[in-house]
């Protein structure tokens, strides 16, 4: 899904239809990428299609691009619950740079340090092996204020540093641990 529902599955950002999760065709899509070894993204998925993709696949699905609700309430961000249930899985959760699901403050007041409050909630819950970036470049207007574009990540790695985060775990964070899953997935 997108921003909107289709044959297959309910968005979390559709506010016309009801969270039914997996359609039959989705429940036969999603068996087809199992069997193809291809990934699953939950990104933009509703709640009810987010469990039955985390019942049903074989692989363990992935977040490219969210955030975490109990950091901001928005529902494109993850719930403990949900980001607990990758990360027993062995999926990763990517953070989306968009501002609107980082924090509470106005787009223009959002720093980097708002951005590594998500990583570091992941961590929290267990997931040193699960968080990463997920920046969404192509497709947000707002981002933190130090990032004008990809060399931002600079600032980001220098927060993660400045917090004392452990160099691999930075490592984890920047790419390894979105390369663990595609070579576990993908071969």
């Amino acid at each position: 899904t997108w921003n909107n529902s289709n044959k297959w599955a309910t968005s979390c950002m559709d506010k016309t239809a009801q969270d039914k999760g997996l359609t039959p065709e989705g429940v036969e899509a999603l068996a087809e990428i199992n069997r193809l070894g291809g990934i699953i993204d939950l990104s933009h998925s509703g709640e009810k299609t987010f469990w039955d993709i985390m019942e049903q696949s074989e692989a363990a699905p992935i977040c490219t691009h969210s955030c975490c609700r109990a950091i901001k309430d928005s529902p494109r961000n993850l719930t403990d619950e949900q980001i607990k249930s990758l990360i027993e899985r062995g999926g990763v959760i990517g953070i989306n740079f968009y501002t609107g699901f980082l924090s509470t403050k106005s787009h223009g007041e959002v720093v980097v340090a708002d951005l590594v409050n998500h990583i570091e909630h992941i961590f929290e819950l267990g997931g040193e092996k699960n968080a990463a970036l997920g920046s969404d470049f192509d497709g947000v207007s707002h981002l933190p204020r130090e990032m004008t574009d990809c060399t931002g990540i600079v600032a980001i790695t220098e927060e993660m540093l400045r917090r004392g985060f452990e160099r691999e775990v930075v490592i984890g964070v920047l790419g390894r641990n979105f390369l663990r899953i595609f070579k576990e997935i993908c071969g």
